[in-house]
């Protein structure tokens, strides 16, 4: 019975590091594709990937959040500035 009772600990710092490097991937993909709805919709999902790495801050994980508030902004600029090109 003592196998169940043991909680597993999440290491935020982990989880943040891998959805960060997945975000990055979103990011060089949007960058590099050529058709402007495919890049909208990826700047997009890169949006939500940022929302989710600062509410791991939120949660404890230990970066900078005011950094990755300034990063979200950029995307936001630049989907804006894609959708403008549409």
């Amino acid at each position: 019975m003592g196998l169940f009772n043991k909680k597993k600990t999440v290491d935020l710092d982990e989880v943040f590091k891998e959805k960060y490097k997945a975000l990055n991937g979103i990011m060089q993909s949007a960058h590099e594709e050529l058709d402007y709805t495919i890049k909208a919709a990826s700047m997009e999902l890169a949006i939500e990937k940022y929302d989710q790495l600062l509410e791991l801050i939120d949660q404890g994980a230990n970066f900078d959040r005011e950094h990755f508030y300034k990063l979200k902004e950029d995307a936001i600029k630049e989907l804006d500035l894609i959708k403008g090109l549409e």
